[in-house]
């Protein structure tokens, strides 16, 4: 997964500022890209002294071959030429080379070849800082990726919060987007009105500034009109807002004075609400981690166990209905053009590097290890078993990426649709004490998942990256699973994605919004590493170009199976929902 290194390179077109503040945006230190421009200017430095020492041997080779043709083997070199010569390779040229002796001509050529072997020792060097470099550097954002380090509804805040002083007075929150919903959430506090003024009024005089700065604050203000008696309109202290941010303000602080302050608050507080599907908000009695049990369909005592934390055995209906779910998701995906791949649960190391970003090796990513038959050194003697490293698939998109490694992908083919079918392996070690009871988040699932390869223009990845969501959302309507689509915030990305779309259902057991699907594009940033090609063949005079590659889940069926229990429960126990009624023994789970 890399950016093209000819991005990085003013004279190519490339613009390292655009990346660096590609960086920026997904709160990341630009000093990789610093890092990938000086190790990128002293490879290609080495590369032109390749050449240079390649240049040289060559002239050196015609000139002892001319002058065994002219039989001058007893020639002596002019008083300090091959020093000059060797100080300075760049100089050296048919003329004045031609004055050197045989032996000498022999001495430099030796010279040169051991100069040669040292750069191309350091050109090998410099070329995997590069690349190691490189891979550190995220993709390209889409420019409607919603700019944050932190994850919530843009309905309640989006940019920074602006502290104006007057006297002992504070004006808390205003300049740019929060919604009126979450406005006095959280109480009131240091902010004294005037009652006799209109409120908006109030405001924009203290703080000495134009109306139009205020257009959204007016908006808010107006839905949230201060009662008769109260003293203060209430501060936005945004979840984990800090205290001190809603404090007053000493009098030694000047009206044109502003301090710009971020939010501090807890993740999922950015993501912005695309849109919506179902009634939300509602809530029941009973959470998924009481519902498995309460079906008789989970057994996480023994299966921890056997399988240590997190550990589980599924069981008798909910067996069933994990089937159901994969049968109704193939169903769907089969009519829409998908091609099933059910998916190796193992790759190679080097496949593996390929797809996964270095992070997920110690967070998420089993590593396997067994042992293959090496090469014997004799003919009459076994093969020595030799160590071979593998890893557990998180995913099918990480094997399904490497399905067409090293390949040209004729435009006719494209678009290339997958549904990938695996068991998938994820260690959690980022969810330390986070649903640790229940299916939720589990060490091993069922999924299948969309993964789609496209051609790199016209925008049709985008297309396709709004048809599977759609895809998704097609899903989980039939289910009947009430959802919202959120765009995820910059700082929350991983390396690959330009734009990520995550469906969240509504869990009214829960009272919560729970993620049940990712949808991402990563345009050419996987392909380009894989070196998967778009085209048939490279064409003359025409830089190599790389198809762009998709993928979203269409369902993850632990999850899947926790919605549809807390969202169908009742008083006698689990209505199935119709769509995958036809592949369940019976249409009510009862609770035990």
């Amino acid at each position: 997964m890399v950016l093209d290194i000819d991005l990085f390179r003013i004279e190519k077109g490339g613009n390292p500022e655009k990346i660096r503040d590609n960086e920026r945006k997904r709160f990341r230190d630009t000093c990789r890209v610093d890092k990938v421009i000086d190790t990128d200017e002293c490879w290609r430095k080495a590369r032109f002294n390749g050449d240079l020492f390649n240049k040289v041997k060559n002239i050196c080779s015609k000139t002892i071959a001319k002058k065994f043709k002219a039989k001058e083997t007893t020639s002596t070199s002019p008083d300090g030429l091959y020093d000059k010569l060797t100080d300075d390779l760049g100089t050296i040229n048919d003329e004045n080379i031609s004055a050197l002796s045989i032996d000498d001509l022999k001495k430099l050529s030796s010279f040169v070849d051991e100069a040669s072997r040292r750069n191309l020792e350091l050109i090998a060097q410099l070329e995997s800082s590069r690349q190691e470099y490189l891979y550190e550097i995220a993709n390209l954002l889409h420019p409607d990726v919603p700019i944050s380090n932190n994850e919530a509804s843009f309905k309640d805040a989006l940019g920074r919060i602006h502290v104006l002083h007057y006297r002992r007075k504070v004006l808390l929150w205003a300049l740019l987007s929060y919604s009126a919903r979450t406005l006095g959430r959280w109480g009131r506090r240091d902010f004294p009105t005037n009652q006799r003024l209109p409120l908006t009024r109030r405001v924009v005089h203290q703080a000495d500034l134009g109306i139009s700065n205020f257009r959204v604050t007016l908006h808010v203000l107006e839905v949230n009109r201060l009662h008769k008696s109260q003293l203060y309109l209430p501060c936005f202290q945004l979840y984990r807002l800090g205290r001190a941010y809603c404090q007053k303000i000493s009098a030694k602080s000047k009206l044109d004075r502003r301090v710009d302050l971020r939010l501090h608050r807890s993740k999922k507080e950015d993501n912005l609400v695309i849109r919506t599907f179902g009634k939300s908000g509602f809530e029941k009695q009973y959470s998924h981690v009481d519902l498995v049990v309460m079906v008789d369909g989970y057994e996480g005592e023994r299966g921890s166990a056997v399988a240590g934390g997190r550990g589980y055995f599924l069981k008798g209906p909910l067996v069933f209905l994990e089937q159901a779910v994969i049968q109704l998701a193939l169903e769907m995906l089969h009519e829409r053009g998908f091609t099933p791949l059910y998916t190796p649960f193992f790759m190679c190391k080097d496949a593996m590097q390929a797809v996964a970003q270095l992070s997920q090796f110690d967070e998420e990513l089993y590593k396997v290890t067994g042992r293959r038959d090496g090469q014997s050194k004799k003919s009459n003697e076994a093969p020595v078993p030799e160590e071979e490293e593998k890893y557990l698939i998180a995913t099918s998109e990480q094997p399904i990426a490497a399905f067409h490694r090293d390949e040209w992908i004729a435009t006719d083919r494209l678009p290339i649709r997958y549904a990938g079918i695996s068991t998938c392996f994820r260690q959690e070690v980022g969810s330390h004490g986070r649903d640790t009871r229940g299916i939720f988040r589990v060490h091993q699932f069922e999924k299948v998942e969309q993964f789609c390869i496209t051609s790199p223009h016209d925008n049709l990845s985008w297309e396709m990256f709004h048809q599977m969501i759609a895809n998704a959302e097609a899903f989980h309507q039939t289910l009947g699973i009430p959802y919202r689509i959120v765009s995820i915030v910059s700082g929350e990305l991983n390396n690959a994605a330009a734009m990520k779309y995550d469906l969240e259902a509504w869990f009214p057991g829960s009272g919560a919004f729970r993620e049940l699907v990712s949808c991402s594009n990563c345009t050419d940033y996987q392909s380009r590493r894989l070196a998967i090609r778009y085209g048939q063949t490279k064409k003359m005079n025409k830089n190599v170009e790389f198809v762009h590659m998709l993928n979203a889940t269409m369902c993850a069926t632990t999850r899947v199976i926790c919605a549809i229990l807390e969202n169908y429960q009742t008083d006698n126990g689990i209505v199935v929902p119709e769509a995958v009624k036809r592949w369940m023994p019976s249409g009510k789970m009862k609770r035990v």
